[in-house]
């Protein structure tokens, strides 16, 4: 294989030594959550790799606590470059990355703004059935690092939903105070498991 060291190669593989290091991880031990020999970490750290596989990248910046930004090559950073949500999901689903992870690795690398950010969630919910939708907006927003506290935006999400549900299912009649109060219902329930959270992530 022919050795590459790049600036952007170079910076990228002493970022990963140095996080690896300050997680105390040997090479071996960090191949092994992701599937990779040791001689592949050296590679990368050394930067012998022209590009690290991008569902590496997210896997590598949630373990080793790197900003995912900083593992973008200068290519990737550009306003043109857009990884689309299918592309990135099949990425993590292949790699067998969790919702949570998948989620916050790409609201991160997409720096989307509150309005991509629900138009992608509504894009997403597309063929999900409604009680799932509602699970989803929540399980997501709830695991986020960017928007978990943005209670506007998720109630925003959740009210669109409802009006979709409601002009597409004539058995769904209910009326906008109605529906509101459901929204209130689920928001509540929301700020609940926030809080369940904040209180486990503190033990």
């Amino acid at each position: 294989m022919a050795t590459v060291q790049g600036e952007e190669q170079k910076r990228i593989g002493e970022l990963i030594r140095q996080q690896r290091k300050l997680k105390k991880m040997t090479q071996t031990e960090l191949g092994a959550l992701l599937n990779l020999g040791t001689k592949a970490i050296s590679d990368y750290e050394k930067g012998h790799i022209k590009v690290i596989p991008f569902e590496k990248r997210v896997r590598l910046a949630d373990m080793l606590d790197i900003q995912l930004t900083d593992l973008l090559y200068d290519e990737e950073k550009t306003d043109k470059f857009r990884i689309s949500k299918d592309t990135f999901f099949k990425y993590c689903y292949e790699s067998g990355i969790p919702i949570s992870e998948a989620e916050s690795g790409y609201l991160q690398y997409g720096e989307l703004t509150e309005v991509e950010f629900k138009n992608e969630m509504l894009n997403a919910c597309e063929n999900l059935p409604f009680t799932c939708q509602i699970l989803y907006v929540l399980r997501v927003t709830l695991e986020s690092k960017y928007y978990s506290n943005n209670s506007k935006i998720i109630s925003e999400i959740l009210h669109e939903l409802f009006l979709k549900h409601r002009k597409e299912t004539t058995e769904f009649n209910l009326s906008d105070t109605e529906i509101n109060d459901m929204i209130g219902c689920f928001m509540n329930l929301y700020f609940d498991l926030s809080i369940s959270n904040l209180e486990k992530n503190r033990q």
